[in-house]
């Protein structure tokens, strides 16, 4: 009850002030105690050995097998979403994180609408994309207790001589108002290789990946079935065109000194994630209204943010 109260007084306060109701600051008990810089570090930079697939992909001389490689890294990643929504980036924000020779990057470029670079890169890799927006958002659809959204981000991968575009696929949360949420990847998947050869699938809500290996040409050149949880399956050959890595924490680290920059992403939010993990959360409402009203103000004012570059 008193949580409740707490975000009732956040917003009744914050009315009688006159702010517009859609400038009203969210109250921090609505949110993790993390940026959205972060849970994204999380996802795309959780497993170890799913990324390291991609080490030596430029020496695979079959198009099927750098296929499968980029499948099993991206469906076998280590999903742990929030049980409460991300702290929104604030423009400029950035997050650098490392482990061994592979290297995390994101920026976010606009605030509204809201629009995050990453790079992910290894020694002989690089997982770029121009602008990960909500607003690319292909659907969204709300149930009752879950959140289903598809979006047609396009990743591309240059290691040496390769050249592959990752047709993203949307994720599926379930259980919003429950104790512990639940987040599956799910939808149209595809994904195509320099030499002209893709595949075509859908992902279901249970895991099971089935599709179509093409040719340059459209052709089909086998077919895909099975749970990526198990192994998935091709037809022409009936044997394992894939199976799951394993799972190793990438155990990232941070340099000391990003920590001191304004813009960093721990920095941006160090007040608000103290107050949030002392349960203060009427501290944690003033720290974060203090950094969107400078945020608010900077856009008014016309003050331009630096974006840092991504290499």
């Amino acid at each position: 009850m008193s949580q409740i109260l707490s975000i009732l007084t956040s917003i009744i306060s914050q009315l009688a002030q006159g702010t517009p109701f859609y400038k009203i600051s969210t109250p921090a008990l609505l949110h993790t105690d993390a940026s959205g810089l972060e849970i994204l570090e999380r996802v795309l930079f959780s497993n170890k050995l799913a990324i390291a697939l991609l080490e030596d992909i430029e020496s695979l001389q079959d198009p099927a097998e750098r296929i499968a490689r980029v499948l099993r890294c991206f469906l076998d990643l280590h999903i742990d979403y929030p049980n409460s929504g991300p702290l929104n980036p604030i423009h400029g924000e950035y997050l650098k994180t490392t482990s061994g020779d592979f290297c995390f990057q994101a920026v976010q470029k606009e605030h509204h609408p809201p629009i995050t670079d990453f790079r992910i890169t290894g020694k002989s890799f690089i997982i770029t994309t121009n602008g990960f927006t909500v607003d690319g958002f292909k659907s969204v659809s709300i149930g009752l207790n879950n959140l289903q959204v598809q979006f047609p981000t396009i990743v591309y991968f240059d290691s040496l001589s390769q050249h592959l575009e990752w047709n993203f696929i949307g994720y599926k949360v379930s259980n919003l108002i429950g104790s512990k949420r639940n987040v599956c990847q799910i939808g149209p998947i595809s994904v195509k290789d320099k030499s002209g050869c893709s595949f075509v699938g859908n992902l279901s809500e249970n895991g099971v990946l089935e599709g179509e290996f093409l040719d340059k040409d459209g052709s089909n050149l086998f077919s895909v079935f099975g749970n990526v949880a198990k192994g998935v399956d091709r037809s022409d050959t009936g044997s394992t065109w894939f199976l799951p890595p394993s799972y190793e924490p990438m155990n990232s680290q941070i340099d000391p000194r990003d920590l001191e920059d304004p813009l960093f992403s721990k920095k941006v939010w160090k007040h608000v994630v103290e107050a949030m993990n002392k349960n203060d959360f009427n501290m944690a409402d003033k720290e974060k209204h203090v950094i969107e009203q400078l945020e608010r103000d900077k856009r008014k004012q016309g003050i331009p943010v630096q974006i840092k570059q991504l290499k």
